[in-house]
């Protein structure tokens, strides 16, 4: 086909006058150069520590997206591959929508190409989640984490299935108790591939069922994975991941070498004192300590205080771990 000069002038200027004109905040294909995966190939590669959003906060309550991508380029920096936002960590229930859909594009837009971004539609009515999932995926984002709204678990298939109709994305579910059944169901819907579950037995029994199906994931700490390693879990959240990668990266490369008995020992060092410590004061101030961002939170949350800082530098030089650039 033979197309003019003048039309593609008037192609191109109106293609420049598009971009120009879009809203700051909106989503479009010409966002991103990552190329789409499939759910499948997505569940592939879901494998190794992963890294939770903690949204972070300035002192004057706002999102602090600097902090976003200054903690994102040091867990790239030792490896950490898997990348995932939480209606819990990522503090959804103190952010407006608009702030939601900036952190995405914040956190999508800072990992690119160099890992697998799951974004959080949490507790979205249908309209929102859908709107989300589009969103999410015209920034080039890899799966998205689902928590329904409190509704019947009879009902929850085809809130999924209108989330997978209208968007390409990867699906994972965020476990909450749900009965054997509406889990099978909820796998007939091909976009679903992954699953956060935090209660060790059912992380057990998940894997045990499911592992050819279903990449489950166990949210928090290593102990977690270990339990569930047996029984083919790949995947878990490792809180130092986002604090202290080097130290998530010593922990994986030790799993892989076969070396556990080095594993449960970081278990112990790391992993269960600062589950025993921890809090949202406690945790934000960690972000101050390793310089990845300020302790603050929003009211009526508490901000860890400067004699609460000094036991957070107190607990973690105790462990010989110093904030590193």
């Amino acid at each position: 086909m033979n197309i003019s000069r003048a039309t593609r002038s008037l192609f191109i200027l109106g293609f420049t006058l598009a971009l120009i004109s879009a809203p700051a905040g909106a989503a479009s294909s010409a966002d991103t150069f990552k190329k789409p995966m499939t759910p499948k190939e997505f569940m592939n590669q879901l494998e190794g520590p992963i890294y939770s959003l903690v949204t972070p906060f300035t002192a004057e309550g706002k999102v602090d997206h600097d902090s976003i991508r200054k903690m994102i380029s040091g867990a790239l920096k030792y490896d950490i591959k898997v990348f995932n936002m939480t209606g819990g960590n990522s503090k959804y229930e103190w952010l407006s929508y608009d702030e939601i859909k900036a952190a995405t594009r914040t956190f999508v837009e800072a990992v690119g190409d160099r890992g697998l971004t799951i974004t959080c539609a949490h507790k979205f009515w249908n309209a929102r989640a859908i709107d989300y999932a589009k969103y999410a995926e015209g920034l080039g984002a890899d799966a998205v984490e689902v928590l329904t709204p409190d509704i019947p678990e009879e009902d929850m298939p085809a809130y999924f299935q209108a989330i997978a109709d209208n968007s390409r994305l990867a699906i994972a579910l965020k476990n909450v108790g749900l009965k054997e059944k509406t889990i099978r169901r909820l796998l007939e819907i091909d976009a679903v591939v992954a699953m956060k579950e935090h209660r060790i037995q059912e992380y057990i029994f998940l894997e045990a069922k499911f592992a050819d199906r279903l990449r489950v994931y166990g949210g928090g700490t290593t102990y977690r994975f270990l339990a569930a390693e047996p029984y083919g879990a790949k995947a878990y959240f490792d809180i130092y991941a986002i604090i202290a990668p080097w130290i998530a990266k010593e922990f994986w490369e030790a799993y892989q070498a076969g070396n556990l008995k080095k594993c449960y020992e970081m278990v112990k060092k790391y992993d269960i004192p600062l589950v025993d410590n921890f809090s949202l004061p406690f945790f934000h101030g960690t972000l101050e300590y390793f310089g990845l961002g300020t302790r603050h939170l929003r009211a009526p949350l508490k901000t860890a205080t400067d004699e609460e800082m000094e036991k957070i530098k107190t607990f973690f030089e105790s462990r010989g771990l110093y904030p590193r650039k």
